[in-house]
């Protein structure tokens, strides 16, 4: 004899493309954005500055980017002087720098400032973050 109650149970869901976007969290959605934004505002600090402008001048090329557009950025992140071959920190147009160990230093700010940034306030992003996708992307 057999125990068959004749319940039949049936679960739909949703594609997983579709919960991502319900969520915001498809590779370019809003989430992506507001994480390059909330990152941005956060690691302002750690940013070596004299006026601003390393931190002010800043594009977005895409919503998971940030690219900080003065002349010595590249220079001001990595943390090390650069030298043209005659000695110069200025180098005319097409000419080449070369790293020379030397490090920098910074009385605000330093060096990699994003991953600095994350070591000290991760909790706080995915805090931020998570927020975010809770409240529908608001």
């Amino acid at each position: 004899m057999s125990n068959n109650s004749g319940l039949n149970i049936i679960v739909n869901m949703n594609s997983e493309k579709k919960i991502q976007e319900r969520l915001h969290i498809e590779d370019d959605g809003s989430a992506v954005e507001f994480l390059r934004d909330d990152v941005y505002r956060l690691y302002q600090p750690y940013v070596p500055r004299v006026g601003g402008d390393l931190y002010r001048l800043v594009s977005y090329p895409n919503k998971h980017t940030i690219r900080h557009n003065s002349p010595y950025s590249h220079y001001q992140y990595k943390g090390i002087l650069y030298l043209t071959k005659s000695g110069s920190s200025w180098a005319k147009k097409g000419e080449k720098k070369f790293a020379t160990g030397i490090k920098l230093k910074h009385s605000v700010g330093g060096p990699e400032w994003d991953k600095r940034m994350m070591t000290n306030r991760r909790n706080e992003v995915e805090k931020d973050l998570e927020n975010f996708i809770k409240n529908g992307g608001k």
